[in-house]
């Protein structure tokens, strides 16, 4: 790869980033997308006493908690 192969870096700044309601208490912030290599970088927010809907992932999932607790109905662990 060369320098003219590496595709330029583009900054944004969180709050130049909106978020979009995808559900009742359930927000989210598309932070970077790939779509050749199957890569989604989100942030979401949940409202207290939100609840997702199952549903399934197509690839890897790397998540983490910023604030506040969750945890799969179907498993006693909360997350933290």
């Amino acid at each position: 790869m060369t320098v003219t192969d590496i595709p330029m870096a583009l900054h944004r700044g969180e709050d130049e980033l909106p978020f979009v309601t995808v559900d009742e208490g359930v927000e989210l912030q598309l932070l970077q997308v790939d779509i050749p290599n199957g890569l989604w970088v989100i942030r979401n927010r949940f409202a207290p006493g939100s609840r997702v809907q199952t549903h399934k992932h197509t690839g890897q999932v790397f998540a983490f908690t910023q604030s506040g607790a969750w945890k799969y109905e179907e498993y006693p662990e909360v997350n933290t």
